[in-house]
């Protein structure tokens, strides 16, 4: 499933997702961003973790719900390719 990162710290991140999860399952999941590399303009760096989902909320009336994810375990890894414009998870 795709997501939209709200926040992003060294500890968790919050996103916004079309499913709601439920607190304390595992996910694994990838969050892209931009390298700013000069050279490599299509160069992306990936955030590949297993996190915990701590908090899930509704948002309004709509289907989408907030997710707070505490993340375990992370990697770095580079991608040369166009990311998606939203985290995956």
């Amino acid at each position: 499933m795709e997501s939209r990162t709200v926040n992003l710290s060294s500890e968790g991140f919050y996103c916004i997702v079309q499913e709601p999860l439920t607190p304390g399952e595992h996910i694994d999941c990838d969050i892209l961003f931009p390298s700013h590399n000069k050279e490599k303009k299509d160069t992306f760096l990936c955030l590949r973790c297993q996190a915990l989902v701590v908090r899930v909320e509704t948002i309004g009336r709509s289907a989408r719900f907030g997710l707070g994810c505490r993340i375990e375990h992370y990697r770095v890894i580079q991608r040369e390719e166009t990311p998606i414009t939203s985290s995956q998870v």
